[in-house]
């Protein structure tokens, strides 16, 4: 292989495996935003509980709760997701932790998509009120933008070899973090 190959295939193995770690993350913070909205709506949380993102399964995570369905502990997730994805967008954009805003927007819009093929919580909630169905399109356009500036990031990041500078970077601070705790105990011993 040649050298410029082989870096190129080290980012993109570096980057797949950071977006599958932000894909769980992603999985949780869904699910906790349902957790906070039966929480709020007074509920208890009977069970939690998330797979792996690499099941394939059409449930990747699951909320157990005493109260009835209602349109708050739906949008939970979502709210949950996009808010974060946006808080993202406007302060980690060029960063590693725009694959995370692009994890977060994608849940969001698989969420919308899968609703396409049955019932679910997407469904349930736009076929609600006309207002959660506006609720539920703002949702998809926002997350439509945010996904398309997490792939221009995503790209960008292998064309320049970004993400495995930072890496690099980050190896490189933590060996001479260690070497200066080494030091400092050689030197208190």
């Amino acid at each position: 292989m040649e050298r410029n190959t082989l870096r190129y295939a080290i980012n993109a193995i570096g980057i797949f495996g950071l977006i599958i770690l932000f894909a769980y993350i992603t999985t949780y913070i869904h699910e906790i935003g349902h957790a906070l909205m039966i929480i709020l709506c007074g509920g208890d949380v009977l069970e939690m509980g998330v797979k792996s993102p690499l099941s394939f399964d059409t449930i990747s995570g699951y909320i157990l709760t005493n109260l009835p369905y209602n349109v708050p502990i739906v949008i939970g997730g979502m709210l949950a997701t996009t808010a974060i994805a946006i808080i993202l967008c406007f302060t980690a954009r060029r960063t590693i932790f725009s694959y995370l805003m692009l994890c977060l927007s994608v849940c969001t819009l698989y969420n919308a998509a899968y609703s396409l093929s049955g019932f679910n919580d997407f469904t349930w909630l736009v076929t609600y009120s006309w207002w959660s169905a506006m609720l539920s399109l703002g949702f998809v356009l926002v997350n439509l933008y945010i996904a398309q500036l997490g792939l221009n990031d995503l790209f960008d990041d292998i064309r320049r070899y970004r993400t495995l500078h930072t890496v690099e970077n980050l190896i490189s601070t933590g060996k001479q973090f260690i070497r200066a705790c080494t030091k400092d105990r050689k030197l208190a011993v």
